[in-house]
């Protein structure tokens, strides 16, 4: 930049062709949520994994996943994705796992006559009062 006392000493921000540095875009305000994240969010982010997978279904370490993951989702920042993804990665042996293990307790449960408040103990009794009434 030159400093002759022109007025276009100011004007190369402006210029679409200048690279910024990482110091430059932190500046730069994007419109981010907070809080929990809706299900059009969610959505856009499993739509990025299966965009964003790699040929062997892994990814490198220090591939900027976060990042590219932010700017796709748009409203998200690279902390705030890489949270989400912990907590729901579809693809991780830890979720696979809690999820079988949730359906199986889930089977066992629905098998087993429920019978835990007095108004049900009561209409089993009942029933089984009046069958025996019969007899």
């Amino acid at each position: 930049m030159k400093f002759d006392g022109s007025d276009q000493q100011g004007e190369d921000y402006l210029d679409p062709t200048v690279i910024t540095t990482k110091q430059q875009e932190g500046n730069i305000c994007f419109k981010q949520r907070t809080g929990h994240w809706d299900d059009n969010e969610h959505s856009i982010y499993l739509e990025f994994l299966q965009n964003s997978r790699g040929p062997n279904n892994s990814y490198k370490k220090g591939y900027p996943l976060f990042k590219q993951m932010s700017e796709f989702i748009g409203t998200r920042s690279p902390s705030q994705c890489r949270s989400h993804h912990q907590k729901f990665n579809p693809y991780s042996q830890l979720i696979q796992k809690s999820k079988r293990k949730y359906l199986k307790n889930r089977l066992k449960v629905q098998n087993q006559p429920i019978l835990r408040s007095k108004q049900i103990m009561r209409k089993y009794f009942a029933s089984n009062r009046e069958t025996t009434d019969e007899e």
